[in-house]
């Protein structure tokens, strides 16, 4: 047992040793980091990971992906959720992301203040923060293996063209405005708060498993093709059985309705049926798009040193 042990120790060891941290990060004074996410992601190696870290000039441009890589920030909405990261004003982010030929299984958990444009296969956005993600296909291509989860959405996700081929989609537990599918779109969607709309009239969606969201929206929700069951509506958009309910009056449903601040859409712990939206669930959202590793919610330094000794007091917590 203990030679087994050794052997997967070293075997880790040298899985970790092949794949390298790179930093963003242009604060003046800082060495050894890379200005934008562009010249970080060209100087990475497959299964590297690049660290969008919080600057006095936090945009570090726009990224085209085309090799498996990670991305991660810090989150965000730190500033209206106490005690999960210490806050900053300015945490880094890119202002558009896409990932093309040969992305196939990178991992975003990053803030992007504009679109996520995903063109390859095998794609994980996960506790990011963006305007808009677009599944796209090229004439004749096809997208599949593409989760989109514990996301904040500014707008919508949408297979970006009519013609657009995606199978496999999960999405689930995200908030977002509105989900526009294409015809030759398939997915399973779980577990989301879509809620408010915008610019565009209704959300669309076919072919589709559609189940335990909450849709509060002045537009429209059709399905084509579709397998609807046990999700609430503040209008009469949603079919009839399953465990569908209509004309539910959000203000029950809701902690904060009507007083948004930041991503809290967390459920009023009274209402009757708590297995519904972004935070139900086996794997819910976490508050500031927290990305899966430890992060420091608390840090004190005292102004001055006590002797050659100066101390630090750090509080970390991990997140899923």
């Amino acid at each position: 047992m203990k030679q087994f042990t050794c052997s997967l120790a070293l075997f880790f060891c040298i899985c970790i040793s092949k794949a390298n941290i790179l930093r963003c990060n242009n604060n003046p004074n800082v060495s050894g980091c890379y200005p934008t996410a562009q010249a970080a992601h060209d100087a990475a190696n497959p299964g590297d990971t690049i660290h969008l870290e919080p600057s006095i000039n936090p945009d570090y441009g726009y990224m085209q992906v085309t090799k498996k890589i990670a991305i991660i920030s810090t989150g965000d909405f730190t500033n209206v959720n106490p005690n999960n990261q210490v806050p900053f004003l300015n945490s880094g982010y890119c202002n558009s992301l896409t990932l093309l030929g040969g992305a196939d299984y990178s991992v975003i958990s990053a803030t992007i203040t504009g679109d996520i444009n995903i063109y390859s296969d095998n794609i994980t956005v996960k506790h990011s923060h963006c305007n808009n993600i677009n599944l796209i296909t090229n004439s004749g291509d096809s997208l599949s293996n593409i989760l989109i989860s514990k996301n904040a959405i500014d707008q919508t996700i949408n297979s970006a063209s009519w013609n657009s081929f995606c199978s496999n989609i999960i999405i689930t537990n995200n908030f977002m405005r509105t989900l526009f599918l294409s015809p030759n779109t398939s997915a399973v969607i779980t577990y989301n708060s879509i809620l408010f709309g915008n610019y565009y009239t209704s959300s669309t969606i076919w072919n589709s498993i559609f189940s335990h969201n909450i849709y509060s929206s002045p537009y429209s929700i059709t399905f084509t093709n579709c397998n609807i069951s046990d999700n609430i509506c503040s209008n009469q958009f949603l079919p009839i059985g399953n465990n569908n309910e209509n004309d539910v009056d959000m203000s029950n449903v809701f902690l904060y309705w009507n007083a948004w601040s930041g991503d809290h859409f967390e459920l009023n712990p009274s209402y009757s049926n708590q297995d519904l939206g972004m935070f139900a669930g086996v794997d819910p959202y976490t508050l500031a798009c927290q990305p899966g590793i430890p992060s420091i919610y608390q840090l004190s330094i005292p102004a001055t040193a006590t002797g050659n000794t100066l101390n630090i007091t750090v509080s970390t917590k991990s997140h899923q």
